[in-house]
């Protein structure tokens, strides 16, 4: 009875606004009101289709009795059933081969399930239903695709719709970056912003968090997931640009997460509830790499854009630099524990704000409007910067043990040997506050080495004011040194610990987080692959695009770029060799180590002959030196000095 009243009552609401002429034609309302209703109702019997699937999965997992089950199929299994749902949800959207895409993935479906449950003992088959339940979700699944096709429904999500949504964008997101992208960070950080908005949002529906404290928020969490798939499904068809195309997502959609932070700060650190205290925590450990990244960009953005010469241009890259160095070189050791998230919403308000003058200044720029209001925002927005610099050293900062890396005051040449040495490891630190200062840096250093050897010919009558005038100095320089560097520095050795595996570092550390390398820029590429190949020369103009296309396959990585030098550096400099390396190269995807290792056997094809049985010696003895160059000397590979012939 309901549903009839229901159904009744859309229809006559539908025919008052025929007669009101606010719609031309109720026949057409109808079967889009009527496919709508049909759409939702398939769209939900097949999520609890797949819910029951692989909560059957979870449970085949956990029986000790059953035989062992292939975790990897499941996983699979996971994987395309939450690409299923997906663009069932987003069928709207206009996706490119939809029919022949989905079609695919439905059968990927049909072919992973047939080894998974030819090894299920009966019983446990029938004690879940699941013979009954499989033949529904292919059914369902079938009829999602047919219903979906050309759909153009794109009305607002419920929030329970959402939530699922969320959920599998985030199982998309995190298998790429786990499993076929494990190197490249805006993948991780997709993975972490697309989490943070599922958690966010799991909260909401559970009613941990109130409506009306997101409501205006929340019409961007649907707009994010719809570009967030949409991404998704073109990477899947084509990943040509995708890293281009990744860097502006991610700078469409980290907005949000900044006003996810803004309300958490506002509303919710005070909360008692557990789970937004675990999810206040999950946010501080993955916000600022996702804040970095997202400065980063907007910096490149900037310059790409606007002009240097632009009024307030300047302003709003020197607080770009000081928001990343918070970022970047300030552990969180040195903060006070319970300041930490107050310090990191900040930092995010902040944010907002010089994103908001750098868009206003690129469209005055634009329309050639004056950029005066806008430069008087930017040293309003200064003065704020100057605020927090004042309330990170009294309000957040713990006091400094300043006698852990004050030098000796009471001998002068062993102070100025000090300072010299500090000098000296400050440029080849990888700080990104150094990075910022290292010309001054060197000209400091440039300078006390002229002191240092002016005081071994100076007259003694004139050495003792000279001395004292250049203490004076030195000491200032090293005030400005304390100033910069505020993590606490100790005497001994250090242990550099390197890995490919995020889980390894994390279990390694000790008093820092793990510093994440990121993919070297194409013309960081090219610089280190035509030093390795041409030393102090220059790359002839014959090889130059070929050379850069070289550097471009090397996708980033330094180990491959390292390796592809090598390599030519070998070879004649012929066009027609670096082609035949380029197109070698152009055959592996990097996607995963194993291509990786591939690019190491091209390099040890190119090693001469007598050398390579030689590296084969040495992969089979790495830590055996003495045995090593007991079986070189008997294959006459060594001389008498161990070092090889030829």
């Amino acid at each position: 009875m309901s549903r009839d009243v229901t159904t009744s009552f859309g229809y006559d609401y539908i025919l008052q606004q025929v007669a009101a002429g606010q719609i031309a034609s109720a026949g057409m309302v109808v079967v889009s009101y009527v496919q709508r209703i049909s759409e939702k109702m398939l769209f939900s019997a097949l999520r609890k289709d797949v819910v029951n699937v692989l909560d059957f999965m979870e449970r085949l997992k956990n029986e000790e009795d059953q035989n062992a089950v292939d975790v990897y199929l499941i996983e699979r299994l996971r994987l395309e059933l939450a690409f299923i749902c997906t663009y069932v949800q987003l069928s709207y959207s206009d996706l490119e081969q939809f029919e022949v895409v989905m079609s695919y993935s439905r059968q990927r479906v049909d072919n992973l399930l047939r080894p998974i449950l030819n090894d299920v003992d009966s019983n446990a088959g029938c004690q879940y239903n699941i013979d009954h339940v499989l033949p529904n979700l292919m059914g369902n699944i079938d009829d999602c695709i047919r219903s979906c096709y050309r759909s153009t429904s794109s009305a607002t999500m419920t929030d329970e719709q959402l939530n699922f949504l969320l959920l599998n964008l985030h199982h998309l997101s995190k298998y790429l970056a786990e499993r076929i992208f494990p190197l490249e960070t805006h993948h991780e950080i997709l993975q972490n912003v697309s989490g943070n908005m599922k958690d966010f949002h799991g909260l909401i529906v559970n009613g941990c968090i109130e409506h009306e404290i997101v409501q205006y928020v929340l019409p961007q969490f649907q707009f994010m997931a719809e570009r967030v798939g949409l991404f998704l499904w073109h990477d899947r068809l084509d990943g040509d640009s995708r890293l281009f195309k990744l860097a502006y997502l991610l700078m469409k959609i980290i907005p949000i997460e900044l006003e996810m932070m803004q309300i958490c700060n506002t509303n919710l650190k005070a909360s008692p509830s557990a789970e937004i205290e675990r999810f206040i925590n999950q946010l501080l450990e993955t916000s600022p790499e996702v804040l970095r990244e997202y400065l980063i960009h907007l910096q490149e953005h900037m310059v790409t854009v606007i002009t240097v010469s632009t009024s307030g241009a300047r302003s709003i890259h020197v607080m770009i630099e000081f928001l990343l160095i918070i970022l970047t070189d300030m552990p969180k050791e040195i903060i006070h524990h319970d300041k930490l998230f107050d310090l990191l919403a900040r930092v995010g308000a902040l944010i907002r704000e010089v994103s908001t003058l750098v868009h206003d200044l690129e469209e005055k720029s634009r329309n050639e409007e004056s950029t005066d209001e806008t430069s008087r925002a930017a040293l309003d927005l200064l003065e704020n910067i100057e605020l927090l610099k004042e309330d990170l050293e009294h309000v957040y900062l713990k006091a400094p043990d300043l006698s852990q890396w004050c030098f000796p005051m009471s001998d002068g040449p062993l102070f100025m040997h000090l300072l010299h040495r500090h000098l000296n490891d400050l440029l080849y630190s990888n700080a990104y506050s150094m990075a910022l200062i290292k010309e001054e840096i060197g000209l400091v250093k440039e300078d006390l080495e002229f002191i240092r050897s002016f005081f071994g010919n100076v007259e003694q009558g004139l050495y003792k004011d000279l001395w004292a005038h250049a203490l004076d100095v030195a000491y200032e320089a090293k005030d400005v040194i304390n100033s910069i560097i505020w993590t606490e520095v100790e005497k001994g050795s250090r242990i550099l610990l390197t890995t490919r595996q995020k889980e390894v570092a994390l279990h390694g550390k000790r008093n820092t987080d793990p510093l994440k390398l990121r993919l070297l820029k194409l013309e960081e590429r090219w610089e280190l692959l035509e030093k390795r190949a041409f030393g102090n020369e220059s790359c002839p103009d014959e090889l130059l695009e070929v050379g850069k296309e070289i550097a471009q396959n090397c996708k980033g990585l330094p180990l491959v770029v390292d390796l592809i030098a090598g390599v030519i550096a070998g070879l004649e400099k012929m066009k027609s060799v670096w082609l035949e390396v380029r197109n070698n190269l152009n055959s592996f995807i990097l996607k995963s180590e194993v291509d990786v290792m591939k690019v190491i056997e091209l390099s040890y094809d190119h090693l001469p002959h007598h050398i390579k049985p030689c590296f084969l010696y040495l992969a089979s003895y790495p830590k055996d030196r003495d045995l090593l160059k007991m079986y070189w000397h008997a294959e006459e590979f060594g001389r008498s000095d161990g070092n090889l012939l030829g």
